[in-house]
Formats: structure tokens, C-alpha cells, sequence
């Protein structure tokens, strides 16, 4: 690792490190060798900044997810917050256009979904606007149904 340091091989030294020291158990082991028989393994970084975010792109994750830390949990984006979803996809894609742009915190709602899918975010997810809802199964239904809404109504 320290001759070449790459995420790639961090995440292979870290796997061989899981499995061989017996810290991995066999679920793990087992998605693990699901995931290398579809063709590999995948890289997910968080970033919470447009800075982090170009620095993180540098190391060639396959997706970098960006989450505001003054929007987790608080819910909406106004018209600025909106905005920087492109900014952070521009700087993240002029380094590598291969690489997923992601964008969560604040996603509280189906229309927080449409929002910033529609703003040009590739995915977006949410932990606490699905867990805290009165119909947890009726929230994740109401923001698939704005993933695919925001979808075809920017792409057609």
C-alpha cells in the first residue's frame, strides 16, 4: 500500500486483511465473492464539502456521495443549496466523468427527492426521513416514486 497508495488497493489489502484475520464473517465473505463475480468490487466516499469532494475524485472512487453536514437531518434545500449540486458534479467529473455524484442530507421527503434529483444529482438516499416516518414502507414508496418522477421529467 505504501508503494502505490490507490484506493483500489487499499480496499483489496483491506479485504484480504478482513477475510485472512478472520475479522469478516461468512456473510461478508459471501457478498463479497457475489460482488468480485459481477466484476468487482465498488467504491463509495463521502464527502461534505466541494473541496473534499475534488480530493476524493483524485483517488477515483467509483462514486463520491456529498452530504452538507448543516443538512443532515434538517430536510429541504433552498435555491443556493440546489445550485452547488451542479458545482460539486462539474469539479467531480472535469477530474473523472466516470465517477457517480451522489448527493444526500436533508432528503426528508418524496418532493426533497424530486428536488435534488432534478438539480442533477445521479442518486440520492436517506437514513432519518425513512426510519423517523409515521409509515417508514409509504415514505420509501412516496421517494422511489420522486426518483423516477425528477428522472423522466429532466431526461425526456
Amino acid at each position: 500500500l505504501l508503494k502505490r497508495p490507490t484506493l483500489q488497493d487499499f480496499m483489496l489489502l483491506s479485504r484480504r486483511f478482513a477475510i485472512q484475520s478472520g475479522l469478516a464473517s461468512q456473510w461478508a465473505i459471501d457478498v463479497i465473492e457475489a460482488v468480485e463475480s459481477e466484476g468487482g468490487l465498488a467504491s463509495m466516499v463521502c464527502a461534505d464539502t466541494i473541496e473534499d469532494a475534488a480530493r476524493i475524485a483524485r483517488l477515483r472512487p467509483n462514486i463520491v456521495l456529498v452530504e452538507s453536514p448543516a443538512l443532515i437531518g434538517a430536510g429541504g434545500r433552498d435555491e443556493t443549496a440546489r445550485q452547488e449540486i451542479a458545482r460539486v458534479n462539474q469539479v467531480v467529473w472535469e477530474i473523472d466523468p466516470r465517477i457517480r455524484v451522489l448527493h444526500g442530507a436533508g432528503i426528508q421527503s418524496g418532493q426533497d427527492v424530486y428536488d435534488v434529483i432534478a438539480a442533477g444529482s445521479q442518486a440520492t438516499g436517506s437514513t432519518s426521513g425513512i426510519i423517523l416516518a409515521q409509515d417508514p414502507a409509504a415514505k420509501l414508496d412516496e421517494m422511489i416514486h420522486a426518483v423516477r418522477s425528477a428522472w423522466d421529467d429532466t431526461h425526456r
